[in-house]
């Protein structure tokens, strides 16, 4: 499933070589994606080495070349320069799809195969990331790890710390084409869109209604369902669906 592994590079002190030089100009190895030089010879001691490439107690250390961020392992710094050169030398098998690193095509993989190995010990609920997992967990446990530094507000997902930044800083980067209405988030941008599109996808099945947010498709439902059992243990809010419940709880709480 991988096109390529860097394992085998030479252990010796390293540098990048194919970024700019002082003159912008490239490196006559440019063509090849990721080319390594050796500093010094395989007997050279550590007076030989790249000047950055030894630390504090002579411990090394490897620099990119293009902004001179340091990392501790040359793998780390192999991984990192791929965001320089555009390199994506981990290919997808099933569907073509390319990434810079190997562990995001691992995670991709999965949406092939359908593989969930993180399960929930308290639900049972199962997660093709280990991220989605512990995100999940905090539906059980409350915890709230992302605070507002401007009103101390605690939210259980950083995503949504930062969407709620915006209502400090007034920022609203997503913008209508047609109309030039700002919005803070992109889903509610996307929602507005519909309303000059006239697009109501989301149909009931029982009487017909159409509505162009799934959101309030759904609280039509529990209408014709007869109820709402789901309640915010937070705020006493109910919903139709255990599913709806813990939304909320992660986007609100």
């Amino acid at each position: 499933m991988l096109s390529r592994d860097f394992t085998d590079r030479p252990s010796s002190p390293v540098t990048p070589i194919n970024a700019p030089n002082k003159n912008g100009e490239m490196d006559a190895n440019e063509k090849k994606p990721l080319e390594w030089k050796k500093a010094a010879s395989a007997e050279a001691g550590p007076s030989a080495v790249h000047p950055h490439s030894l630390g504090p107690g002579g411990k090394r250390k490897y620099v990119c070349d293009v902004c001179h961020k340091q990392f501790k392992q040359k793998s780390n710094l192999v991984n990192h320069y791929r965001i320089h050169t555009g390199e994506k030398p981990f290919v997808c098998d099933t569907c073509g799809k390319e990434f810079a690193q190997k562990g995001n095509l691992t995670k991709h993989a999965r949406t092939h195969t359908g593989e969930k190995p993180f399960v929930c010990d308290t639900c049972g609920r199962e997660f093709n990331e280990k991220g989605h997992l512990n995100k999940h967990i905090r539906t059980h446990t409350g915890e709230r790890p992302y605070v507002c530094d401007t009103c101390g507000k605690e939210f259980t997902q950083k995503v949504n710390l930062n969407t709620h930044l915006k209502l400090h800083t007034g920022e609203k980067p997503f913008a209508c084409d047609s109309c030039g209405r700002e919005f803070s988030q992109k889903g509610n941008l996307t929602r507005h869109l519909k309303t000059h599109t006239g697009e109501r996808p989301y149909v009931c099945d029982i009487c017909g209604r159409s509505f162009a947010d799934g959101s309030n498709f759904k609280r039509h439902v529990v209408i014709h369902k007869g109820g709402k059992r789901f309640t915010c243990s937070v705020c006493r809010k109910s919903f139709g669906s255990n599913e709806d419940r813990n939304r909320h709880f992660q986007e609100k709480h």
